[in-house]
């Protein structure tokens, strides 16, 4: 049985690969509306 600290912290780790994520969607939303510097 996980304490709730760590509980948190699972949590807490999750909720950042989320952010992290939706943060590199938003990215290649924005590279794909030309808004991003030229490849090469």
């Amino acid at each position: 049985m996980k304490t709730p600290e760590e509980w948190m912290r699972d949590f807490e780790a999750k909720i950042a690969d989320a952010q992290a994520k939706a943060a590199a969607v938003q990215e290649g939303l924005a590279g794909a509306g030309g808004s991003a510097a030229p490849a090469g």
